[in-house]
């Protein structure tokens, strides 16, 4: 099923690609998980980063009064809950992206790697807790 290099002469005829021939021309398109996979892993640090300043921010403005910020402060750490599960939804959106064979895989590869640091990274941070502990 190999493309002939060379172009028709003028004159002779041209014989209609084969479905799977014209598949192997046309462009893929990008795995929609994929890029999904790839956005969480864009996202993900930058809201951990601002999810941090705003507890910190809330936690130093209150002072002795920490009961007055609290429904702020519980909102932030529940916000800090779901941005530390997001990587694995990530994760697990481009492992499924990078299964896709009829599509392009790169952001999905991207996101796998990109979401399995974050991932190592939370485990390892966790780890080194406990064994200061």
């Amino acid at each position: 099923m190999q493309l002939d290099p060379q172009p028709p002469l003028i004159g002779q005829s041209v014989q209609p690609l084969e479905p799977a021939q014209q598949s192997m021309l046309s462009p893929r398109k990008h795995s929609g998980v994929g890029i999904a996979s790839f956005v969480i892993s864009l996202v993900v640090p930058v809201a951990f980063a601002g999810l941090t300043v705003v507890i910190a921010v809330v936690a130093t403005e209150a002072g002795e009064n920490v009961k007055d910020k609290m429904p702020i402060l519980a909102s932030a750490g529940l916000g800090m809950l779901l941005v530390l599960l997001a990587p694995l939804v990530g994760l697990g959106m481009g492992i499924a992206g990078c299964c896709q064979t009829t599509r392009n895989r790169i952001f999905a590869v991207l996101g796998t790697v990109f979401n399995a640091t974050i991932v190592l990274g939370i485990a390892a941070l966790m780890a080194a807790r406990e064994v200061s502990h």
